[in-house]
C-alpha cells in the first residue's frame, strides 16, 4: 500500500515547526511557558496535599495515523497539570479519535470466486468485486510525561512519556459486486452490495515524544509522535464465504504524528 501522503505529512510538520522556530526565536528567548509559569490555583492539589509549584494546560492536536494497510487522520484533546520544582512532571487525560481506511481493493473474473445461477441453471462468474475497510477508533487515555527545555537564545521545549487506557474500535467492510453474463455481447446482471460491521473494546497502551517552541507566555506550538498498541487486527476480505481472500490488514500497533497547540493557564 502507498503511504506517500503520510510521509508528506511528517515532512510538512517538520517544515512547519522549523519555520515557526525562526519566526519566534527572538521573542521566545525571554520566557519558557512550561517552566516559568506558576499557578496560584489550588484545584486538585489540596486533594493530594501538594504545596509545590503547579499549573494546568490544555492541548488540541491534529495529524495522521497509520497501521499496516490502513491510514487516515486523527484528532486529540488533552487536559493536564504540571508539578515539580521546575514543573517538569505532567499528568494528563487524553481523548483521541482516529479514522483510517484502505484503498479500494478488487478482484476480477474467475478470481472473485463469486458465481450467480440463472433461472435456466447456468452458472455465471462475477465480473468484478471490490471491498473497502474503514476503522474508527476512540481512545480514552491517562498519561504521564517528563518535560524540559534546552537553549539559551531560543527555548526549545521537549517531553517524553507514555500512558494507557481503553479503545473503542468500530470496523466496517463494505463490499460491492457487479456481474455480467459471459456472452456476446455481455449481458449485465444486477449488482449487489453489503456492509459487514464489527465493534470491539480493547485495552490500549502508548509511548510518545514531543517538542516545540513557545509562541507567547502561555501558548506553545508542539509536534507529537506516538506509537499505540491495541492488540486488535482488522482484515478486509473479498470473495465467497468459503474462499475468503485478504485484501488489506491492520497491525496490532499504530503510528501517529500530530501538530498541537498548547495553552497553559
Amino acid at each position: 500500500m502507498k503511504i506517500v501522503p503520510q510521509k508528506k505529512l511528517h515532512l510538512l510538520t517538520a517544515v512547519f515547526v522549523l519555520s515557526f522556530s525562526a519566526l519566534y526565536a527572538e521573542s521566545a528567548a525571554q520566557f519558557d511557558s512550561s517552566q516559568d509559569y506558576k499557578s496560584s490555583d489550588s484545584f486538585l492539589m489540596e486533594e493530594f496535599n501538594y504545596q509545590g509549584p503547579h499549573n494546568y494546560y490544555g492541548e488540541l492536536g491534529v495529524g495522521g495515523m497509520e497501521s499496516g494497510d490502513f491510514d487516515g487522520y486523527s484528532i486529540a484533546t488533552r487536559l493536564g497539570t504540571h508539578v515539580g520544582d521546575k514543573l517538569q512532571h505532567g499528568f494528563e487525560f487524553e481523548f483521541l479519535f482516529a479514522r483510517m481506511k484502505t484503498n479500494t481493493r478488487s478482484l476480477s473474473g474467475t478470481a472473485t470466486g463469486v458465481t450467480v445461477v440463472t433461472p435456466t441453471g447456468t452458472f455465471l462468474v462475477a465480473d468484478s468485486l471490490t471491498s473497502q475497510g474503514t476503522l474508527e477508533e476512540y481512545f480514552w487515555m491517562l498519561n504521564y510525561r517528563y518535560e524540559g527545555s534546552v537553549g539559551e537564545n531560543m527555548k526549545f521545549l521537549y517531553y517524553i512519556g507514555g500512558g494507557g487506557g481503553v479503545a473503542l474500535m468500530k470496523f466496517r467492510n463494505k463490499q460491492h459486486r457487479s456481474s455480467t453474463v459471459l456472452s456476446t455481447p455481455p449481458t449485465p446482471l444486477p449488482s449487489g452490495a453489503r456492509t459487514l460491521t464489527d465493534t470491539d473494546i480493547e485495552p490500549a497502551l502508548q509511548f510518545f515524544i514531543g517538542g516545540g517552541i513557545p509562541l507567547s507566555e502561555r501558548v506553545s506550538l508542539m509536534v507529537r509522535g506516538r506509537v499505540l498498541w491495541t492488540g486488535k487486527e482488522e482484515k478486509v476480505v473479498i470473495g465467497r464465504l468459503d474462499s475468503l481472500q485478504t485484501a488489506a490488514k491492520s497491525k496490532t500497533y499504530q503510528l501517529g504524528a500530530e501538530v498541537a497547540l498548547s495553552i497553559t493557564f
